[in-house]
């Protein structure tokens, strides 16, 4: 493999830009080998994370670095070099190259959402969960409203999965991520206009955090609004206790996030894959 690193480390207001490396991946699959831009760093020095985790600028932007897609075989990964439990003559189905026949408005959503594709048919539900989440951020990019719905949709069992998973776990750090999930599936099934059943499974829950309980109460009376529209943590109003969260100083890099790829979110402390 083959890289040099490129990109500017400060804009004009002085904060830390996005920076990358040019990388050679020869594919897992069919052995093509390829030159990728790969993210190296970014920041999210523009705020809070909005509530279904994505993060704020500039690492929001840098969608289109996270996945390589191989040009020959449309085989997608983090990292092409590493291979899922796929066949070639898999990845030339319709279901693969068509995406279940769901028309995007951009080649990124196809990317993603054949991501899913390869993750569910590999039986690792939790990257396909979050390669449909984010799937579903392209399309609310691009407008792709209807796609946008059709993707937390999808989403939604996987969630639901991994909430029960982690509520029988033995593992201590595996169950305090409950509580995170749980506000993921409040947002995603608001962002769903699955307004009814948001209030239904909600509203009578309440969660150990009293800046958790904020992010759901939240959730709850939007979608008792029939409100599906995107907010960041920054939107949530703190009740009468202690902040948990302040917006940082301009010049602030305290924020700076190091990736190899596509690493984690640290709103509720959930991965971004």
């Amino acid at each position: 493999m083959l890289f040099f690193e490129v990109g500017l480390l400060l804009d004009g207001k002085g904060f830390l830009m996005t920076t990358f490396r040019k990388l050679e991946c020869k594919c897992a699959i069919c052995g093509t080998t390829s030159e990728f831009d790969v993210l190296s760093s970014s920041n999210t020095c523009d705020g809070g994370p909005d509530l279904d985790t994505r993060p704020a600028e500039m690492y929001r932007s840098t969608m289109h670095l996270w996945l390589q897609e191989c040009p020959k075989c449309k085989y997608v990964s983090g990292n092409i070099s590493d291979r899922h439990n796929i066949s070639r003559e898999w990845l030339n189905s319709n279901s693969y190259r068509w995406c279940d026949g769901h028309f995007f408005m951009s080649s990124l959503a196809k990317r993603f959402y054949r991501h899913y594709l390869i993750a569910m048919e590999s039986k690792d539900y939790k990257e396909a969960f979050y390669a449909i989440l984010h799937c579903a951020w392209v399309c609310d990019d691009k407008k792709d409203i209807r796609n946008a719905i059709r993707c937390r949709k999808l989403a939604l069992p996987l969630v639901t999965d991994m909430i029960e998973d982690d509520y029988y776990s033995d593992n201590y750090s595996s169950q305090s991520n409950d509580a995170s999930l749980i506000l993921l599936k409040a947002d995603i099934m608001r962002r769903a206009k699955r307004f009814n059943e948001v209030v239904n499974e909600f509203s009578s829950k309440r969660l150990s955090d009293d800046r958790m309980n904020d992010y759901l109460q939240f959730e709850i009376e939007k979608a008792k609004a029939k409100d599906n529209k995107c907010y960041c943590t920054d939107d949530v109003p703190f009740t009468n206790h202690r902040p948990t969260y302040r917006k940082r100083p301009e010049n602030s890099t305290s924020d700076m996030k190091k990736t190899e790829s596509n690493e984690g979110s640290d709103l509720f402390d959930l991965p971004l894959l």
